[in-house]
């Protein structure tokens, strides 16, 4: 159940979570609690195997392209309005968003596979609040300017980093930090996100900001 707000966006109760990832207090929280079960490190890959992974990780992403673009919309008048000024005028009228009702976003279909060897901390996509498949967005749970905003960091990374790099520099990040949260991009967003949420009178620049990162080498 959902229900819309003075702004025109919607709303799930209960929902406190960015955009695709983990709430804010279980972000700040890390430490294991007492009795969770904790899952084994996952094995490292090899460049062999990274550089297998990549080709396939940039079809899944084109194929959810494919398969959601046909009911994706343009962002309202409201959601510009909210966020417009973080984004330039050219990724706003090219991206576009998906809510889901009946259903929620699956997992890859080389899900199985991967867990196969070990990898048992992948992030479950029925979970996520959106996944960003290049400009189109796909959302399982309800559009708030924060949520959206998060995922439009993703649209401008993957505008400015191109499709291949996007995916290589997410999979080592991955690999390297060990946590979906934790990748270097996904930080950057929730960082912009966040920026947002506590002064939302600011501007800045989502572009601009992603392209001192990667001039930083940050990702």
């Amino acid at each position: 159940m959902s229900y819309e707000t003075k702004d025109g966006f919607y709303l799930s109760p209960g929902s406190s979570r960015g955009a695709d990832g983990p709430s804010a207090r279980s972000r700040s929280n890390p430490r294991p609690v007492p009795g969770a079960v904790v899952h084994p490190m996952p094995p490292e890959y090899t460049e062999l195997q990274i550089l297998e992974a990549i080709p396939r990780m940039m079809a899944f992403v084109r194929e959810g392209r494919e398969l959601y673009y046909p009911a994706a919309q343009p962002l309202t008048e409201e959601m510009i309005s909210a966020v417009g000024r973080f984004f330039s005028p050219t990724l706003l009228s090219g991206a576009r968003v998906v809510k889901l009702s009946a259903c929620r976003l699956s997992n890859p279909s080389f899900y199985p596979e991967v867990k196969s060897k070990g990898f048992n901390n992948l992030p479950d996509f029925a979970h996520m609040t959106s996944v960003t498949f290049l400009d189109v967005v796909v959302f399982n749970e309800g559009i708030t300017a924060r949520n959206l905003l998060h995922a439009l960091v993703h649209v401008a990374q993957f505008e400015i980093l191109g499709i291949e790099r996007y995916v290589e520099l997410f999979l080592r990040g991955f690999l390297r930090t060990k946590s979906y949260s934790l990748v270097p991009m996904k930080a950057h967003a929730f960082a912009l996100d966040g920026r947002y949420a506590r002064n939302k009178s600011e501007s800045f620049s989502v572009e601009e900001e992603v392209q001192q990162w990667l001039r930083e080498d940050r990702y």
